[in-house]
């Protein structure tokens, strides 16, 4: 009771912060009914983005989170690795940083894309670096998030994430990280068979053959028996 209770009063924090705010308080209600009930009687895939990673890294002195929980930030980082290594330079990457700064969907993808390029992803071994450099740092500040979140799963539920990071992981010594890559696996964490698990659906940063950043990879993906 005392797990449903917790479950059921972030369910309501959460359609408070995650439902668009705009809509009329009608439409809030009816999502929030309809929540309430598929926790109680159905599973549910809780799907943590970007915005978790965020949440869980603001702190006094990054208030705004980790820079590199967010996609612009990763690959901002990764133009500058890129230019403090030696790779490319500057003239050659201000395409790329100019696409980052639009902060639109396109143009990101097109600049991961050169960017994994020019790192020689997924193989290279600055490629390596970089994510254990840009991602592997991002540790937890805010706890409550993500302990709330694992409620979802001590009670029946799947936590499924898009981001590469560790956040989900922490403090979790009983909890593996399974990919596309890992097959059988996938299938059965996701039909509730299999070990205590978060569903890394893009990736993990410390299997950088699983990471999904750019054009190739998301084709790779698309193409798999994963998908």
């Amino acid at each position: 009771m005392q797990i449903l209770a917790e479950t059921l009063d972030f369910q309501s924090r959460l359609v408070r912060q995650l439902v668009v705010m705009a809509r009329p308080r009608p439409v809030v209600n009816r999502y929030r009914a309809d929540l309430v009930e598929r926790l109680a009687h159905s599973k549910v895939v809780v799907l943590a983005g970007t915005g978790v990673s965020i949440a869980a890294t603001r702190c006094p002195d990054q208030p705004r989170g980790h820079p590199q929980a967010s996609w612009p930030g990763l690959l901002e980082h990764g133009v500058n690795f890129l230019i403090g290594q030696g790779l490319a330079t500057e003239g050659v990457l201000s395409p790329q940083r100019l696409a980052i700064q639009t902060g639109d969907a396109d143009n990101l993808i097109s600049a991961a894309h050169a960017i994994s390029r020019k790192m020689g992803a997924p193989a290279a071994a600055h490629y390596k670096r970089w994510l254990a450099e840009a991602i592997g740092g991002i540790r937890t500040r805010d706890t409550r998030f993500v302990r709330l979140l694992h409620r979802f799963r001590i009670a029946g539920h799947l936590i499924a994430t898009t981001n590469y990071d560790d956040i989900l992981l922490a403090d979790q010594p009983d909890l593996r990280p399974i990919t596309s890559k890992d097959g059988f696996n996938l299938i059965r964490v996701a039909r509730g068979q299999g070990p205590a698990a978060v569903m890394f659906l893009t990736g993990y940063w410390q299997r950088p053959d699983t990471v999904v950043l750019d054009r190739r990879s998301y084709f790779a993906l698309a193409e798999s028996d994963a998908r």
